[in-house]
C-alpha cells in the first residue's frame, strides 16, 4: 500500500465509516455463514465488525507488519499470513468470503477473478 492508503486504512474514521456504514449495508442481505475467511484484512477495519457476526473469522493479510498488529489488536484472532491470489485453504474450508478495498492490490484481472 502507498502512504495515503496506509494511513486511510488505519484511522479511526475509516474503522468508524467500515464498522457502521459500509458493513452493515454490504451485509443486509447477505448470510456469511458460521466460518467467514476476510482478504485483505490490513489493519482490521472489518476484522471485529466480522468477528461479532461469525463464530470463526480467519483474517488473511499478505503484510507480516499487518498480521503482527492485527494478531495483538485482537487476541484469539485467527490471523494467517499469504496471498488473496494464491489462498493457502482448501476448498470448502469457509462458509463466507469478505474482501473490502483488496482487490486493486491484485496485479492482474486473473488474479482478481
Amino acid at each position: 500500500m502507498n502512504s495515503l492508503e496506509n494511513w486511510f486504512c488505519g484511522s479511526g474514521y475509516w474503522r468508524l465509516t467500515t464498522e457502521t456504514r459500509l458493513l452493515p449495508w454490504m451485509l443486509a442481505s447477505i448470510d456469511l455463514g458460521d466460518r467467514v475467511l476476510e482478504i485483505g484484512a490490513g489493519p482490521g477495519a472489518a476484522t471485529e465488525y466480522l468477528s461479532r457476526r461469525a463464530k470463526s473469522v480467519t483474517s488473511l493479510e499478505y503484510s507480516h507488519k499487518y498480521c503482527v498488529a492485527l494478531q495483538a489488536q485482537i487476541p484469539g484472532a485467527n490471523v494467517v499470513r499469504g496471498d488473496a491470489s494464491q489462498l493457502p485453504f482448501e476448498d470448502a474450508t469457509f462458509s463466507g468470503v469478505i474482501g473490502v478495498l483488496v482487490l486493486h492490490h491484485l496485479r492482474s484481472k486473473d488474479a482478481q477473478d
